[in-house]
């Protein structure tokens, strides 16, 4: 985490939860699309 800089921890871990979330979501309209 020190590398990042100026965010704390709990804003990179809303960041990449958010982005998992989304890409979960894509993720099962893909597949519900085969």
């Amino acid at each position: 985490m020190a590398r990042v800089g100026r965010y704390d921890s709990r804003t990179i871990d809303k960041i990449y939860t958010h982005v998992t979330k989304k890409m979960d979501d894509n993720i099962l309209d893909l597949l519900d699309n085969l």
